[in-house]
């Protein structure tokens, strides 16, 4: 009883945590969703943190790869090859893009929880679109990690039904049944087995809001690091 209940919180934890999948355009843009369907010619998903929400496809042939939550890679052919780069170094997927609104002059500085440019402010998205149209590898690759901790910041609203578990399980454990024959009190016979199960999901609870955080540290952290990159070669 004592380890199915303890493996019981362990798995669902565990399917919470790493139940991500991560989507790469060939334009750069890295999505974190619940893939849902792979079809010849479309790929069918949800976004991960609205997984209620609607249902979006975009087209495989858009699609340089997918990172599966158990860790598996699939990459996919495009039918149409990009503009070879024209840039000597090997730090770039291809060149520039030029259709960005934003003039690729100018410098990016932090502004609360905006961000400056061009003479005006741009939320945390378009920062990112700005940056990973630059095409720089070390670029994109901070923003991707960057919106995988976006994501895995939700993780502290786990610690809500589990910190609920810890107080129902507690709870349990102290109950006991008047015995009306001996005028005394039996305990529950479970009533180890309950601690040990509001103890895991207290500490797992506990647990959830601290990866949360490291999550938005991380986060803030490869974001400055790529404007840092960006500010130094343009």
């Amino acid at each position: 009883m004592k380890k199915t209940l303890l493996l019981f919180v362990a798995f669902f934890v565990s399917q919470f945590l790493f139940s991500q999948d991560t989507i790469l355009k060939y334009s750069g843009e890295s999505i974190v969703a619940k893939v849902l369907e792979i079809s010849p010619l479309e790929i069918k998903y949800k976004k991960f943190d609205f997984q209620d929400g609607p249902t979006y496809i975009v087209k495989k042939e858009d699609v340089d790869w997918i990172r599966y939550a158990g860790g598996l890679k699939e990459h996919f052919e495009r039918q149409s090859q990009p503009k070879p780069s024209t840039q000597n170094s090997t730090d770039y997927y291809g060149a520039p893009a030029t259709n960005n609104k934003y003039a690729p002059d100018n410098k990016i500085t932090e502004f609360g929880s905006r961000f400056r440019y061009n003479n005006g402010l741009i939320t945390e998205r378009e920062m990112q679109s700005i940056l990973m149209n630059t095409r720089d590898k070390r670029i994109m690759g901070l923003i991707e990690t960057s919106k995988q901790a976006h994501g895995m910041q939700y993780v502290g609203f786990v610690a809500i039904p589990l910190g609920v578990a810890a107080l129902v399980s507690l709870s349990t454990a102290s109950t006991a049944t008047y015995n009306y024959q001996t005028n005394s009190y039996t305990k529950n016979p479970n009533q180890e087995t309950y601690q040990v199960l509001a103890l895991v999901c207290g500490m797992v609870a506990i647990a959830c809001p601290i990866y949360s955080g490291i999550s938005k540290h991380r986060r803030t952290q490869c974001n400055r690091e790529a404007i840092n990159l960006y500010n130094q070669k343009y």
